[in-house]
C-alpha cells in the first residue's frame, strides 16, 4: 500500500480475492493523485475498511471506479460510504453487490443520489435489501434528468491509456 502513495503512473488496480481488507489501501488512496480504477472484491472488507476508504473518497480526487462486491461491507460501511458520496465529484461507478447491506445501507445511497448526479453506476443487488428500495435506486438511476445532468457533465475523450496492475488471488498458480 505503500507504494500507492508515490505512484504516478499506475491507474488500474485490481487486488480482487485477496484478503487484505481495506485501510492500508484507503489511507494510500488519500494521497494518490493517478488511481482511476480499483478492484476490491472479496478482500474481506468489512466494516471498519469500508469507512476508511468512505474517509479516502472525500478527499480523493481521481478515483472513479470501486468494485467492492462480494465482501462483509453492513449499513454502517454503506452508509459511511453513501455520506462520503454526497461531496464527491468524481467517483462514477461503486459496486456493492454480494455484501451484508440491508435496507438502511441501501436508503442511505437514496438520500446521496439525490444531491450526486457524478455516480452513474450503482450495485447493491443483494437478498438483504428489499425489492421495492432496489427498484426506488433503479428508477433514480434511469431518471431522464439525471441522465441529462451527467451527459452535460461528461468530459470527452478518455485520455492516456496508463497500464494496469493485478495481482493474482494468493495461493493461485499461474
Amino acid at each position: 500500500a505503500d507504494a500507492l502513495k508515490v505512484n504516478n503512473s499506475l491507474t488500474v488496480l485490481h487486488l480482487s480475492g485477496n484478503p487484505i481488507g481495506g485501510i492500508a489501501i484507503a489511507e494510500a488512496l488519500a494521497i494518490n493523485t493517478t488511481l482511476t480504477v480499483l478492484h476490491l472484491a472479496s478482500c474481506d472488507i468489512g466494516p471498519h475498511d469500508a469507512i476508511a476508504l468512505a474517509r479516502m473518497l472525500r478527499i480523493n480526487s481521481t478515483l472513479e471506479t470501486l468494485f467492492l462486491f462480494a465482501n462483509n461491507i453492513d449499513n454502517e460501511g454503506s452508509i459511511a460510504l453513501a455520506e462520503a458520496l454526497e461531496t464527491n465529484t468524481i467517483l462514477g461507478t461503486i459496486l456493492l453487490q454480494n455484501n451484508e447491506i440491508e435496507a438502511a445501507g441501501a436508503q442511505a445511497f437514496i438520500k446521496t443520489l439525490s444531491v450526486n448526479t457524478t455516480l452513474r453506476n450503482l450495485s447493491f443487488l443483494n437478498r438483504l435489501v428489499p425489492l421495492p428500495l432496489l427498484r426506488a435506486i433503479n428508477d433514480i438511476m434511469g431518471d431522464p434528468a439525471r441522465l441529462a445532468a451527467q451527459e452535460a457533465a461528461r468530459v470527452s475523450g478518455e485520455g492516456d491509456t496508463k497500464p494496469a496492475l493485478e495481482i493474482p488471488c494468493a495461493g493461485k498458480q499461474e
